[in-house]
């Protein structure tokens, strides 16, 4: 196994451009398919789980996450949609117009220390 430096996700602004992270550090989970990490530029970024049912992984802040997913454009009202209320969370979500969408198949998580 290959150990790499921990790194923050890519993330294209363009709709359908592969995003993809190694280790990049959780920093909140305030749904269970969603979380927020960081941008190589250092700006948040939303990460949506998707699949069947409710997600199996098991996230809090602290861990480090790999994936590969795609950006995707946020619908009108996606904030409420995912499951944040209007606070904070929900108005940065809105301001950026897009997301990464990662398969639960697609996320390997290192859980930080509980």
């Amino acid at each position: 196994m290959t150990s790499h430096p921990p790194s923050r996700p890519t993330c294209p602004r363009d709709t359908g451009e592969s995003a993809a992270a190694h280790g990049a550090l959780v920093l909140a989970v305030p749904v269970g398919d969603g979380f927020w990490t960081r941008s190589p530029a250092g700006a948040r970024v939303w990460v949506q789980l998707t699949g069947r049912g409710e997600s199996p992984q098991q996230l809090r802040p602290g861990d480090r996450v790999s994936f590969h997913g795609v950006v995707a454009t946020n619908p009108p009202h996606y904030a409420a949609h995912v499951g944040l209320d209007a606070d904070d969370d929900a108005s940065l979500l809105t301001r950026e117009g897009a997301h990464i969408d990662v398969r639960y198949s697609d996320l390997q998580i290192t859980h930080g220390k509980r």
